[in-house]
């Protein structure tokens, strides 16, 4: 359960955390606005929506460990390529890439985790603690955060040059980048390997029409 609410924060950091934490910074830094920086979480809302309808089906397809390590592994890659402070043009694209690396193999795959660690008599306990889990993973990172800034930069004072900021970024954008690598490779390490039962029975099997129908339906 450890591993699940550490994954479903980290999975997070570098596409909102960070974002929320050090906006000042990330502004200045890749010289963009508050509406481009808008517009490219935008493209990450439009991507993620979409994920969200085709993860379930890949949920139940595959087994979790290796659905929430591989998402993210490829969020990782999404942080190494941040770090570059690529143009505005190319951080939309990546934010796009993070809708999709974030949610399409995750999300269900996280709830589908939680879900069977609590078993039939302790699925408040284990949706508890992973969403309380999650808040207090966020907060030390917020706060892991604060205390870098406060070591580059102790004294107000003190002239911060652009290239100081630059550099300071990267070295924040990166530590939370090898942060959630960590995180995919504990997932891998301590989920237990599970045997994907897939049904050929029809009564298991995703029916549309049905979906369709109950879409249709007000209530």
């Amino acid at each position: 359960m450890f591993a699940l609410i550490i994954a479903g924060e980290a999975i997070f950091l570098l596409p909102f955390i960070l974002m929320r934490v050090f906006k000042p910074i990330i502004r200045e830094a890749f010289v963009i606005s508050d509406a481009q920086i808008g517009e490219a979480q935008a493209l990450y809302g439009i991507t993620a929506v979409l994920s969200y309808f085709f993860g379930g089906f890949i949920a139940d397809k595959w087994e979790a460990r290796k659905l929430l390590s591989l998402s993210l592994f490829l969020t990782a890659i999404g942080g190494f390529w941040m770090t570059m402070i690529p143009s505005i043009f190319t951080l939309k694209i990546l934010y796009s890439f993070w809708g999709v690396s974030t949610i399409l193999f995750f999300w269900a795959s996280l709830i589908k985790a939680t879900r069977q660690w609590g078993n039939e008599n302790n699925q408040g306990l284990s949706f508890g603690l992973l969403d309380g889990g999650r808040g207090l993973f966020a907060a030390s990172i917020a706060l892991f955060g604060a205390t870098i800034l406060t070591y580059f930069f102790p004294d107000k004072g003190i002239e911060i040059t652009f290239t100081n900021k630059v550099e300071t970024l990267q070295y924040i954008i990166g530590t939370i980048t090898v942060i959630v690598f960590l995180v995919a490779m504990l997932v891998w390490t301590v989920l237990p390997k599970q045997k994907v039962d897939i049904k050929t029975n029809k009564e298991f099997q995703f029916n549309f029409k049905q979906a369709f129908s109950l879409m249709k339906q007000k209530k």
